[in-house]
């Protein structure tokens, strides 16, 4: 929907996938959603959130996913912004991964 450029569905389908993708238990899957919120974000001006979510997504999946079509696009999105992705902890354990506080991303 983004790349359709809209954005107003995409969050709405975004803050709906957030609690599937936590509860699935699944971490690329959650990973796969933030880095669709980094994409709103970024499409939204939002440069800042944008990093923090692809930091989150990096941080649940262990590692960034340099090979998704998507996280490219964010990427170039981002690229005209000066800025880095903020640091993040090797990895999340799953009994800190909150849909509330991923869904805040979209506020």
């Amino acid at each position: 929907m983004l790349l359709l450029e809209r954005h107003d569905e995409a969050r709405a389908a975004l803050r709906e996938a957030l609690p599937l993708a936590v509860r699935s238990r699944d971490h690329p899957v959650v990973a796969s959603v933030l880095i669709g919120v980094a994409g709103w974000n970024a499409a939204a001006g939002r440069p800042d959130v944008a990093r923090e979510a692809l930091a989150r997504a990096e941080a649940v999946r262990g590692a960034a996913d340099e090979r998704d079509p998507f996280r490219r696009w964010v990427d170039e999105r981002l690229g005209a912004d000066a800025g880095e992705i903020p640091a993040s902890a090797p990895g999340i354990p799953w009994g800190e991964v909150d849909a509330d506080v991923l869904a805040a991303l979209l506020d």
